[in-house]
This record gives C-alpha cells, sequence and structure tokens, in this order.
C-alpha cells in the first residue's frame, strides 16, 4: 500500500475477542500501519440503491488515543479505497449513539463495478486547497 504521513497499511490479521462471531471474523479485512488500525465492513446493509456497496472504515490510533486530523482520516480512506471514492461521518441520533473508546467511522460508497465513482448528492462540487496561510485564515502546510 502507498505510503504518506500515515504510514504504510498492510493486510493484518483480525484479533478475536470475546464479541467475535464467525460472521464477523469472515466479513472484516484488518489494515494496519505503523500509526493506524483500520477494520473495513463490505457490503453493509444500506438504502443507497444497489448499484453500490457501502464500506464502513472502523479507524483507530494503535495508541487508542482520540484522532481529528481530517487529512489523515483522508488519507486513510484514500489509500484504502481510492481517491475519488467518497465517504462521510454520521453524527447520529443519540437512541444510535456507540461510543465506546476512541474510535472513528468514515462510510464509502463504493460502485458494485468498480467502474464509476458515487457522488454524495451534497457537499462542496469544486476542489479548493491551500497549503499556506492567506487572508489572515491559518492552514499548516501540507
Amino acid at each position: 500500500m502507498p505510503n504518506g504521513n500515515v504510514g504504510t497499511f498492510y493486510r493484518a490479521r483480525i484479533k478475536p475477542n470475546e464479541l467475535s462471531t464467525k460472521e464477523v471474523l469472515d466479513s472484516v479485512e484488518v489494515w494496519s500501519s505503523e500509526l493506524y488500525e483500520v477494520h473495513i465492513r463490505k457490503n453493509t446493509k444500506h438504502g443507497f440503491g444497489d448499484h453500490c456497496n457501502l464500506w464502513q472504515l472502523s479507524i483507530n490510533s494503535k495508541e487508542q488515543e482520540p484522532v481529528r486530523d481530517w487529512r489523515d482520516l483522508q488519507e486513510i480512506k484514500n489509500i484504502l479505497c481510492g481517491p475519488e471514492a467518497e465517504g462521510f461521518e454520521l453524527f447520529p441520533s443519540e437512541s444510535r449513539k456507540v461510543d465506546t473508546r476512541n474510535q472513528y467511522h468514515i462510510w464509502v460508497l463504493i460502485d458494485k463495478n468498480m467502474a464509476k465513482h458515487i457522488r454524495l448528492p451534497c457537499g462542496i462540487q469544486e476542489r479548493n486547497v491551500v497549503d499556506i496561510n492567506k487572508h489572515g485564515l491559518k492552514q499548516r502546510a501540507g
């Protein structure tokens, strides 16, 4: 896998625990780098139509500390799903909240035929990336 700020990813083995079932163990890919571990569940149930799969990327740092570096999460999505794949983070209703550890989820739409990229029907449509402080706005070099 490509190497970036998040490290080089390699396929890892899932570590079973007391909550693991055969179905879970068979349906999860684990990718690991020096900094992060990512569990990918492919083809999760969704309401986006039959033309696409929804992959759940469950991401945590190796130290299990909080992660809120957007660029790291974007790079992980790019490495594991492709740079033109679009994903989203969900802030659920309180009745569906899961908050058990410092773990983050990105939901990524993947075309079943891998022939095209599925765009979310929301969000900013034009690219605008700045790697310098400009017009009084603070941005770290990238």
